[in-house]
């Protein structure tokens, strides 16, 4: 993320995609064709957590330049937990759209005692 920062301070753009399908190679090609980051959609496609697994560790390979999200189906605690544990580098929640919702968000990537994950 500091690479982020930084290209962001010097007003640069950044350039980004997203993953709709489980083919683990476009994590590499998105890499070393110059990409910032990418994110991987399970809201609207059929990619599972070994899917995701898979890409993220295709993504590591090319380097830390590139930065990984990953979209969870729903807002969950329990979908949220083993995405978190593969480490991506954020997670984007879909169908927020209350106070609570984001709470539960926040509470489901963080540790007691401001969250609630195990």
């Amino acid at each position: 993320m500091d690479r982020w920062k930084q290209k962001i301070a010097d007003g640069e753009v950044l350039f980004g995609t997203h993953i709709t399908n489980a083919d683990m190679h476009n994590a590499e090609i998105l890499g070393h064709c110059g990409y910032d980051y990418f994110w991987i959609d399970m809201e609207h496609t059929q990619i599972t957590k070994h899917d995701v697994c898979d890409i993220l560790l295709a993504a590591r390979a090319v380097g830390p330049q590139l930065a990984t999200f990953v979209r969870v189906p729903i807002l969950d605690p329990a979908q949220v937990k083993p995405i978190l544990e593969m480490g991506p580098t954020g997670i984007i929640f879909p169908m927020i759209f209350t106070k609570e919702d984001v709470e539960l968000a926040i509470q489901s990537c963080c540790y007691p005692p401001k969250g609630i994950r195990g």
